[in-house]
């Protein structure tokens, strides 16, 4: 997902705690996914019939992308999806819900699939 924006937190963080910023993360996608339309868990009622629908996002992992392509001057967020029918959801989803928030969300790239290991972080 491009164009996640980066704030202070994250940034202060970043050396120092990589589960505390894959938190950070997850709730920022979370947020976009919720902008976009994609309700993490959603429960619809209709009037004549009372049901649930709930769809549940689960991620493995969430982290921004060091030697990414820059959107925005912002370095890509990487979401593993636990779900592929969770990733071709988000992935196919109507590209105005992610225009309207300044994102672009995209396949993983041809670098990462082909085995070139991403910088993820400072922290050893």
């Amino acid at each position: 997902m491009h164009g996640v924006e980066s704030d202070w937190v994250e940034e202060e963080m970043m050396e120092d705690d990589v589960d505390f910023i894959r938190d950070v993360l997850e709730q920022k996608v979370i947020k976009a996914l919720n902008k976009a339309g994609i309700i993490k868990k959603v429960e619809r009622i209709k009037k004549h019939f009372e049901f649930s629908f709930c769809v549940q996002i689960l991620f493995l992992d969430t982290f921004r992308w060091e030697g990414g392509p820059l959107h925005r001057s912002m370095k890509p967020v990487v979401i593993v999806f636990k779900h592929i029918l969770d990733y071709k959801l988000v992935r196919h989803w109507s590209p105005e819900g992610w225009r309207r928030q300044g994102l672009a969300v995209t396949q993983d790239s041809r670098s990462r699939m082909e085995g070139k290991e991403p910088i993820l972080s400072k922290v050893e």
